[in-house]
């Protein structure tokens, strides 16, 4: 493949109230790949410095939304931009990422008709460390000196480069999940339904800060809620989230960390009352307090299971 394509391949910074990261993210992009097309598009931030970062970029193009779409309606409409200027590849990344040389390119080399998405290598943003390799790495996991490109069952959605043929066979980025989990699940879908292979470019490396645009432990309550979204390849069973999450509760109750209590319960009581999309609960109810209290109790851990249990059946 001629890397010539990388004139032709859009990489999305997708920006919501993070202009910052945007700037120093696009920097690093035109460093990587001086002629990298590149799009800012931006989901409704409270404040619009769009103008600026044209000023910055000339090329820059940019994509203003309405509203807060999150990562996978954002990313969604996005590709659909791309699909209609008949655009072969699109290229994904969290605007908290930095990004090192021929990181599109290298992935564009290895992309071929059989591949749905090939993910890059995600390093933290000092790149000392591996947060994902293929599978998420252990803490403290130093990054091997490897340009490998190695087929796995899924990508980190920090940086990932998606062929819109397939996308649009496999189906869009399930809006429900908002953001954290819906890449993973749409790769499930990719390789169990679509039988498209996913990879991963150890060449291809970004570093990311992780969880950069994180208030209110977001992150916590959507990666708690999204648990509960059942797809065609996803089956939640019911009482064991709420024996993990339940726990996790507990942990963080005797270690007084109350705003990680409260994103947790909230999740779980959003994710069992079927509530996705954008988070607008932030204040937990009785029922859910209460069974958390109790679960600590032998017997009502079992009545509760059971509880659960007969919900799921039903579901």
């Amino acid at each position: 493949m001629d890397t010539k394509l990388v004139e032709n391949v859009p990489i999305v910074v997708l920006n919501w109230n993070g202009w910052d990261d945007s700037i120093r993210c696009i920097e690093s992009i035109y460093a990587a790949e001086e002629n990298a097309l590149i799009w800012l598009v931006d989901n409704a931030s409270k404040e619009d410095k769009s103008a600026d970062l044209k000023s910055l970029f000339p090329k820059l193009r940019l994509v203003l939304y309405d509203k807060n779409y999150g990562w996978a309606v954002g990313n969604n409409k996005t590709i659909k931009i791309a699909a209609d200027e008949c655009l072969e590849f699109i290229y994904l990344i969290n605007n908290d990422c930095l990004v090192e040389k021929g990181f599109l390119s290298r992935s564009l080399l290895a992309m071929d008709e059989n591949t749905a998405a090939i993910g890059s290598h995600i390093l933290s943003y000092d790149s000392q460390h591996v947060i994902f390799d293929g599978s998420y790495a252990l803490p403290n996991t130093k990054p091997a000196d490897s340009t490998e490109v190695k087929t796995t069952g899924r990508v980190n959605g920090a940086g990932m480069l998606v062929a819109i043929k397939a996308f649009y066979k496999v189906g869009e980025f399930d809006a429900r999940y908002f953001c954290y989990s819906e890449e993973t699940e749409w790769c499930e879908r990719a390789c169990k339904i679509a039988g498209f292979a996913i990879k991963v470019n150890l060449g291809s490396i970004v570093r990311h800060r992780n969880e950069g645009s994180n208030i209110s432990e977001n992150a916590l309550y959507y990666q708690t809620r999204n648990c509960f979204v059942k797809t065609s390849v996803r089956y939640p069973y019911i009482p064991d989230l709420v024996d993990l999450f339940f726990n996790k509760v507990n942990d963080y109750i005797k270690q007084g960390k109350e705003q990680k209590v409260s994103a947790i319960l909230c999740g779980l009581q959003d994710g069992l009352a079927g509530n996705f999309g954008f988070r607008t609960s932030h204040k937990v109810n009785a029922f859910i307090k209460w069974q958390c209290y109790l679960y600590s109790s032998g017997l009502m851990r079992f009545v509760i299971r059971s509880f659960y249990r007969a919900r799921t059946k039903f579901m």
